[in-house]
């Protein structure tokens, strides 16, 4: 009887042993299972044109996310916009770009659940692009860059669009008598 109870106290510590053992891999193979993003793309920000209002929406790609951020006079979702050169200046939400400045967008970012960015706790190894055109990475003072980063990307001077013609449809053809169209 006592080598009974000695043999069910040894099976129960390796059992446990043995748990233990195969639990430890698990958490630990879960803590790595993030997928490593190393290119981001953020679409859908309106080109700087001439006394229209910059734009504070973007389309971000999987994986990645606008990061939560407070508004203030100058940034809206993440997303600020500076006049570039030597008159660097944000500008402010309310705002309006002006006729050949060049303007530069900045669009803070961060991972989702399950996702982290490419490199170390300081510096970032991502690609980025916005609308297509490759953007600047830079990691946030005090941040992980694995999860947070901003994007930079400098338009253009800003220009009026110059048509080179246009078409008017559906008037109807003055006829004698009758209201014109």
């Amino acid at each position: 009887m006592k080598a009974k109870k000695i043999f069910n106290g040894i099976i129960s510590v390796l059992l446990t042993v043995f748990m233990i053992t195969g639990i430890i891999p698990a958490f630990s193979l879960n803590a790595s299972a993030a997928k490593e993003l190393s290119t981001v793309t953020i679409t859908d920000i309106s080109i700087p044109y001439p006394d229209t209002h910059p734009d504070y929406t973007a389309t971000y790609g999987e994986g990645f996310q606008k990061l939560e951020l407070p508004e203030t006079d100058t940034q809206r979702n993440g997303i600020s916009w500076m006049r570039s050169g030597k008159n660097a200046v944000y500008l402010r939400t309310s705002g309006t770009f002006m006729e050949n400045a060049s303007y530069t967008v900045a669009i803070a970012i961060t991972v989702k659940p399950g996702y982290i960015f490419k490199g170390t706790k300081e510096t970032s190894a991502v690609s980025c692009y916005i609308n297509n055109n490759k953007a600047n990475v830079t990691a946030v003072t005090g941040q992980d860059a694995r999860t947070v980063i901003v994007a930079t990307y400098t338009f253009p001077a800003c220009e009026y669009y110059v048509l080179n013609s246009v078409g008017v449809k559906n008037i109807n053809i003055p006829r004698i008598g009758e209201t014109p169209d």
